[in-house]
């Protein structure tokens, strides 16, 4: 592949979720995703590319399943010539990742373009160019390995110290600039004690989010309280004084706990360790009451086949979806708040339900493909092709033409200058008609330039049969795995190959909700979802 060839690249715009200022507030991602797509977008519009952003907030460190946008390219990496980075740490900091992106690219003939520094790496025709990929990428892992020793370091000596080593300053609390321990921030602590009263009178996660958003509070990033938000804060050990760090070991894929700093008073707390306590107690009641497995991991419950794939039709944020010991998957009412500040009205069910519907869709989808594939395969398209280009030539025939005419129309009228100016003597009639034949050839330029992008333009959005039916089946590769039926991850796991979100409906009218929960008409009111499927 030479770099004159490209015409179209692959752009993976990758950034950490762990980045934090000095407050321990994560830092937005938004502006950092911006700017590296303004740098690349720049780079690109210079050199004529079309380009396809593929958008990833999460760790250079974490593993290929994590990274569904990365694999989404490299399903597609057919259909461009090149990746197009900011540097080779934004591929990954993983080795066994960044050798997977560098057989893709060997196998398919692809470049990889760095801007920082500027570098083309020809890896599939120039082996010293995948050595020095090879090196820039265990650098990359080797910064990974080393800033993760520092800040676990660092962590550790904070929590000996009795300071919060855990970035993030929970809601109720500010970090002293000058102590670097934790102080209260009194009208925030309002918010926290308010939800831990209310789960002593009884009240659950989801019905307390409800509360503290009618009541005006929000979370330390300013938005509405969700059932998860409220479940993280009534366990968070800090608002009754403690520092709590975990040192843990990750082995293979799990992370084990292997040892546990406690610091008691190590701030003034804003709940009473008592009243902590007394908390946690009836929260374990109420689970037991109602069937609920307070922690699935110990439980080895394997996860829906949808997670993290659902979405409220209504306020557009992930639907959630937790485990009971009684009913399996639920899927929980949405209590969040829409953006024009109404209540989302959309009601959970039993996701065993909506999981049945998700298969056969994608069973149905898999059909679709089918047809398309058999399509691509009738049509002649290489005959429409060769007709487009064959078109194009003629125009640009036509338009070396004018360009020829135009510079004999421009040597009359030099002609007719000089001569006006030996003699002194002007002829208007001719100097009209130079200037008629100048606009006449212009007019003709422009509407000739006009059908060239027009044609220009279809031959680019002409499909070429064969990457097309590849990207196809692939796809349907997967639909068929996941009809093999295996674990629940796996599928969960094959549909993100293929799913991008599934938007999920369940909202009932007034008189329908107003019912009992055990009232057949509302128990069997049904939902609705639309796939929307990754573009292939």
């Amino acid at each position: 592949m030479l770099l004159e060839d490209v015409r179209k690249v692959a752009v993976p715009l990758r950034i950490s979720d762990l980045k934090k200022d000095s407050n321990g507030k994560r830092i937005s991602f938004e502006e950092t995703l911006r700017n590296h797509k303004q740098m690349t977008s720049e780079f690109c519009k210079k050199k004529n590319w079309e380009t396809k952003f593929y958008e990833e907030v999460l760790s250079g460190g974490s593993e290929m399943e994590e990274r569904i946008e990365l694999q989404k390219m490299l399903n597609e990496i057919e259909s461009f010539q090149a990746i197009v980075v900011t540097e080779i740490s934004r591929l990954s900091r993983q080795g066994d990742i960044s050798q997977k992106i560098k057989k893709a690219v060997i196998d398919y003939r692809k470049l990889i373009i760095t801007l920082n520094p500027y570098q083309v790496y020809d890896i599939a025709n120039k082996p010293m160019d995948g050595m020095i990929f090879d090196i820039n990428s265990s650098m990359s892992e080797y910064e990974r390995r080393i800033i993760g020793m520092r800040i676990k370091q660092n962590k550790l000596a904070m929590s000996k110290n009795g300071l919060n080593a855990s970035g993030s300053v929970p809601l109720g609390y500010v970090r002293d600039k000058q102590t670097k321990k934790l102080t209260i921030d009194h009208e925030a602590a309002k918010a926290v004690k308010y939800a831990f009263n209310l789960c002593l009178e009884g009240l659950g996660a989801r019905t307390i989010a409800e509360e503290l958003n009618a009541a005006g509070y929000r979370t330390k990033n300013g938005n509405t309280f969700s059932r998860i938000s409220i479940k993280d804060m009534l366990n968070t050990q800090t608002y009754k004084g403690w520092i709590v760090y975990n040192e843990y070991e990750k082995i293979g894929k799990k992370k084990n706990i292997i040892g546990t700093i406690t610091i008691e008073g190590a701030h003034e707390p804003i709940i009473d360790p008592e009243v902590f306590d007394k908390v946690q107690q009836t929260k374990a009641n109420r689970a037991e009451r109602y069937g609920q497995t307070p922690n699935r991991e110990r439980q080895n419950v394997a996860p829906t086949i949808i997670k993290d794939l659902l979405f409220c039709s209504d306020c557009g944020r992930k639907t959630m979806i937790s485990w009971e010991k009684a009913r399996g998957h639920m899927i929980r009412k949405c209590v969040e708040l829409k953006t024009d500040g109404s209540k989302c009205i959309n009601s959970g069910m039993s996701s065993t339900n909506i999981e049945k519907i998700v298969i056969q869709k994608v069973l149905q989808y898999k059909e679709e493909l089918e047809e398309k594939v058999k399509l691509f395969k009738s049509n002649d398209f290489a005959n429409h092709t060769s007709e487009l280009i064959s078109l194009k030539n003629d125009l640009e025939e036509q338009q070396e033409k004018l360009i020829r005419q135009m510079k004999v129309i421009r040597k009359l009228e030099m002609n007719y200058e000089t001569e006006k100016e030996e003699t002194g003597f002007s002829d208007p009639e001719e100097e009209a008609a130079i200037a008629e034949d100048k606009k006449e050839n212009r007019e003709a330029r422009i509407k000739l330039q006009e059908k060239l992008q027009e044609v220009a333009v279809k031959l680019e959005s002409q499909p070429n049969p064969e990457i097309e039916i590849k990207k196809i089946e692939a796809a349907i590769d997967v639909i068929e795995e996941i009809r093999k039926q295996p674990s629940e991850l796996k599928i969960n796991m094959l549909l993100k190959r293929i799913i991008h979100k599934i938007h999920y409906t369940r909202i009932m009218p007034a008189e329908i909700a107003a019912l009992g929960t055990k009232n057949p008409l509302r128990k069997n009111f049904p939902a609705t979802i639309q796939i929307e499927y990754i573009n292939l």
